[in-house]
């Protein structure tokens, strides 16, 4: 499995693992406004915009105290949890048994979707919590919300296409000479979901470092 192993190394998380599987390159990255520009569209830019606006001009503070405490691991936690369902997951039991593309592609969907689950509800209740007991956060919640509408459906998009992609993966290194071991497929198949799922985290790390951190305007 070096190959897939090896793939950070040329370019980090996801995007690196994804441009391995395909037995290419990485692309060099366009600039993070490019990225964004080419995943949201007018009406959504407009409203995330004037979050921002609102956001940065508000010199928010966030109020220190137990809440804040009890937040801060909350994308460990999901993390935690994922990551066992994961584990628990068929696709890797039984070590020694053959599966085809149709059953990886079909795993893979099913992980996705505890992931999506779980990041959901638990970004839901970090919003939730910041609206209730950091007020002054009020329009950082309103913020993380307009993103949430103008990326979600892109994200979607693009991520419902790794199914696709590694059940090729798996036909190719199936059909290879020699073929690839299964235990090297499920090595693959967990890279992957690892990678994504460090990026569906990043939303809620964010809003536990709003619960933990000050805003812009702390110097000490």
């Amino acid at each position: 499995m070096e190959r897939i192993a090896g793939a950070q190394a040329h370019s980090p998380g996801l995007i690196g693992l994804l441009a391995r599987l395909d037995g290419t390159d990485a692309p060099p990255a366009p600039p993070p406004a490019a990225r964004l520009a080419a995943w949201i569209d007018w009406p959504q830019a407009v409203a995330l915009s004037a979050a921002l606006e609102t956001a940065a001009t508000a010199g928010m503070v966030a109020m220190p105290g137990a809440a804040a405490t009890e937040s801060v691991d909350e994308a460990a936690r999901v993390r935690d949890a994922v990551t066992a369902a994961l584990e628990g997951d068929r696709a890797f039991a039984n070590g020694d048994a053959t599966h085809d593309a149709a059953f990886f592609r079909q795993r893979y969907v099913a992980l996705q979707q505890v992931m999506e689950g779980e990041v959901g509800l638990s970004r839901k209740r970090l919003r939730d919590r910041l609206a209730r007991e950091a007020p002054r956060l009020a329009r950082l919640v309103a913020l993380d919300a307009a993103m949430e509408r103008a990326l979600g459906a892109r994200e979607r998009s693009l991520l419902g296409a790794i199914p696709d992609l590694f059940a090729r993966h798996v036909e190719r290194r199936s059909t290879a000479a020699p073929p690839a071991p299964p235990a090297a497929l499920r090595h693959d198949m967990k890279c992957l979901l690892l990678a994504e799922l460090e990026l569906r985290l990043q939303p809620l790390r964010g809003l536990d470092a709003a619960l933990r951190t000050t805003l812009p305007d702390r110097h000490d």
